[in-house]
């Protein structure tokens, strides 16, 4: 064989593979809703496995996961403050298939926050934020209640009664 006609046959073998290759996966989308029927925007859609595949939903809901491996596969939408929904896809090559998910509500359990207001340091020494209300500023408001007295004062603090 002379080098050209080896170097024609490496060419076609490896645009043969590469076509095969590109059938072997699909693309599986579809939609994530509420319990109201209503779309969910950025709830996350992932195919588990070795390699997770996964994606974001738009505005409307839709979510589309491309180069999937065919076979079957688990496919997990999820977002904070609702709970999973888990369907199992069964994906040919080159095909195309829909997994529709309608998510549940679900309260989540967060770590309580514990704010300590003894010690004395330097603002250019401390890491995080830093903000005062001085006794004034609490002094204009006639209340008992400290929380209510510094509520609304300090930014990217929430005070929440219970």
């Amino acid at each position: 064989m002379r080098v050209t006609e080896l170097l024609l046959v490496v060419t076609i073998g490896l645009g043969t593979a590469s076509h095969l290759q590109a059938q072997a996966t699909g693309r599986i989308s579809g939609t994530v809703l509420n319990e109201q029927g209503q779309p969910i925007a950025s709830a996350n859609v992932v195919v588990q496995g070795a390699r997770p595949i996964g994606a974001l939903t738009g505005v409307d809901g839709k979510y589309t996961l491309a180069n999937v491996p065919a076979g079957s596969h688990v496919v997990v939408a999820s977002l904070i403050g609702y709970g999973d929904a888990t369907l199992t896809v069964n994906l040919t090559d080159g095909g195309n298939a829909v997994a529709n998910f309608r998510l549940q509500v679900k309260a989540v359990a967060l770590e309580g926050v514990v704010a300590t207001g003894y010690g004395t340091q330097e603002r250019r020494s401390l890491t995080g934020s830093v903000a005062t209300v001085k006794a004034a500023q609490i002094a204009e408001l006639p209340t008992s209640n400290a929380l209510k007295a510094i509520q609304g004062r300090v930014p990217g603090v929430d005070i929440v009664n219970q």
